[in-house]
């Protein structure tokens, strides 16, 4: 189990993962912790390899981290564990992480690349996307508002969630001279709840991809 890095985030514990294994070793991974059950349900259905990959590192992160049994589920999908910790799951090409905490988490991975400038004006307002264009690392940037809005998502627990209008950076001027090549936080604002509450997003990035962690701010 090759683990990239285990670190704790406002309570929350982080496991990120550089996912190099097969299928095959994988499945003996979860037949070593007794894990088959809940993993067979996990990947009922399920017949590309990337996806089971997926699903078997998710389940095997979560037990390194502890948690042994099922996952339920809200209505809205935050994944939820019977003694009432919150867990948040997230994989992109070649990593998985995980977070599990006693408060709500949204976490999300997403590889560096140009797809996320190429459709910025699809998740980002105005005052974002003027910024965006006003800097040279565009690309990377990009991905990493749209993690962190990912990340934000699925902390707050709500459907129909709009990403320009609903979740905004609120700290603007302070993040326009961030450097992104190292470890940041800032703050964003919901405004699709009832709360409308202050989030804080964790940033860190890999070797290729960008992780956001995100919980309430305060």
């Amino acid at each position: 189990m090759a683990v990239y890095d285990d670190y704790i985030v406002k309570g929350a514990r982080v496991l990120l993962w550089q996912l190099t294994e097969s299928v095959e070793e994988l499945w003996a991974m979860v037949l070593s912790h007794g894990l088959e059950q809940q993993c067979k349900e996990a990947i009922a259905g399920i017949t590309a390899d990337k996806r089971r990959k997926e699903r078997l590192a998710s389940r095997l992160a979560l037990w390194y981290l502890g948690v042994d049994k099922p996952i339920k589920y809200t209505e809205a999908g935050r994944p939820l564990l019977d003694d009432g910790r919150y867990v948040s799951i997230s994989h992109t090409d070649g990593w998985v992480a995980v977070a599990v905490a006693d408060v709500p988490v949204g976490v999300d991975i997403e590889r560096r690349g140009d797809k996320a400038r190429r459709v910025a004006r699809r998740f980002l307002n105005e005052n974002e996307c003027e910024m965006l264009m006003n800097r040279d690392d565009r690309e990377s940037v990009a991905t990493l508002l749209w993690s962190a809005k990912e990340a934000v998502f699925k902390l707050i627990d709500c459907a129909e969630v709009d990403f320009i209008r609903h979740l905004r950076i609120e700290d603007f001027q302070g993040f326009i001279n961030r450097d992104m090549t190292t470890p940041f936080s800032f703050v964003m604002r919901e405004l699709r709840s009832e709360r409308q509450a202050l989030v804080s997003v964790e940033c860190r990035w890999t070797t290729d991809s960008v992780l956001t962690i995100a919980t309430y701010a305060g």
